[in-house]
């Protein structure tokens, strides 16, 4: 059943189908494994994921967040400790997104975390997420997860999205990745300076944090 299910995949074109097809083989390999419910969705600890963000908590005061790749919330969290109102987090992993919902249960904070595919074309993420999608957030995130989505998706399409992302930025857009000096010629290209640049942290990668010229 599972090599039938691989050949459907390879088969398919279909972006939405495709997406649906890897998450039923992903869980199938997992529940094999015995280290399924401990595994980790990210490399390096809590801590490190948290440097450099310490010069964004200052102005996070009843923001709205957009998370792109929220893994499992707790980044989200530390924000709303310092008074976002809205977040809305965006993570293909299942089981982050079930541990950020229980995260948030008793949060203050206006939150939707949804299960999504992040790696297609920015139109189909904007169709796919309408009902979602606010026209503006005061602070986008994408972090830990641009240099796996070139991996995923054509190059032209990567940045398409994050020509979206960085579209829905009302002030603030924080990129972590040792990617940055790919992007950030893209970034600075939407009226974004560089507000914060943090030092290097080999686990968890470069943070850098734009502010919009407005």
């Amino acid at each position: 059943m599972r090599k039938d299910i691989l050949m459907l995949f390879k088969s398919t074109s279909n972006e939405s189908l495709k997406y649906r097809i890897y998450q039923l083989l992903r869980k199938m390999y997992y529940a094999l494994r015995s280290d399924y419910t401990t595994k980790k969705s990210f490399i390096g600890s809590i801590f490190d994921r948290l440097q450099g963000l310490e010069f964004l908590m200052p102005y996070c005061k009843n923001t709205s967040v957009l998370d792109v790749g929220a893994c499992d919330g707790l980044v989200a969290y530390e924000i709303a400790r310092y008074g976002a109102a809205v977040i809305h987090g965006f993570e293909q992993n299942i089981d982050d997104i079930s541990f950020a919902r229980r995260l948030f249960r008793d949060v203050p904070c206006k939150t939707i975390f949804v299960e999504a595919n992040i790696a297609v074309n920015s139109q189909a993420f904007r169709n796919q997420y309408k009902s979602i999608l606010k026209e503006l957030y005061d602070i986008v995130l994408f972090l830990g997860i641009y240099h796996h989505l070139k991996r995923q998706m054509p190059f032209d399409k990567l940045l398409l999205l994050l020509d979206t992302l960085l579209d829905l930025s009302g002030m603030w857009f924080v990129i972590r990745t040792d990617m940055i000096d790919e992007c950030e010629p893209r970034i600075l290209s939407k009226n974004f300076e560089i507000a914060y640049d943090a030092p290097k942290i080999s686990a968890v990668g470069k943070l850098k944090i734009y502010k919009k010229n407005i």
